[in-house]
């Protein structure tokens, strides 16, 4: 889930991978959203004619994202072409910062788990929007589907 400081916009992001580790599926949770992000900052830019770094915190019950987003190293070799996404964004003004959180300590993670696991359930037929809506715990949100 990602949640917008200006405008505190929520938006669930769901999509389903079958291989890969969990360190793997753990990064690409990152991904779409950070993609996502930056292209809506390079409209940003162009309408105001300026650049701007922005910050972003990623609040992850993951430790090893937490340390290898932390690091000055994004090159490892496990992972690495993945880690060099980030570098990128890093490059292109988005200033990752990394927060370790146990999983059950922070509701929008108990609640990214808990999405986690119903969209396993239910992305074969197409239920996830009414599944979030029926929460009510996340508020008006806008559900990203990134799979083709």
């Amino acid at each position: 889930m990602s949640i917008t400081k200006d405008t505190m916009e929520r938006r669930v992001w769901f999509g389903a991978m079958n291989c890969g580790t969990v360190n793997f599926a753990e990064m690409m949770a990152y991904l779409q959203p950070l993609n996502w992000y930056a292209a809506a900052e390079v409209d940003r830019r162009r309408k105001r004619g300026k650049v701007r770094f922005r910050n972003v915190h990623i609040v992850t019950d993951s430790k090893y994202c937490r340390d290898m987003g932390n690091s000055k190293d994004l090159t490892p070799k496990k992972n690495g072409a993945l880690w060099r996404i980030f570098d990128d964004f890093q490059r292109n003004g988005l200033l990752l910062h990394w927060h370790w959180r146990p999983r059950a300590s922070v509701g929008l993670n108990v609640y990214a788990d808990k999405l986690s696991k119903e969209a396993r359930l239910v992305i074969k037929n197409g239920q996830v929007q009414e599944r979030v809506d029926e929460s009510g715990f996340a508020g008006p949100c806008t559900v990203s589907d990134f799979n083709p």
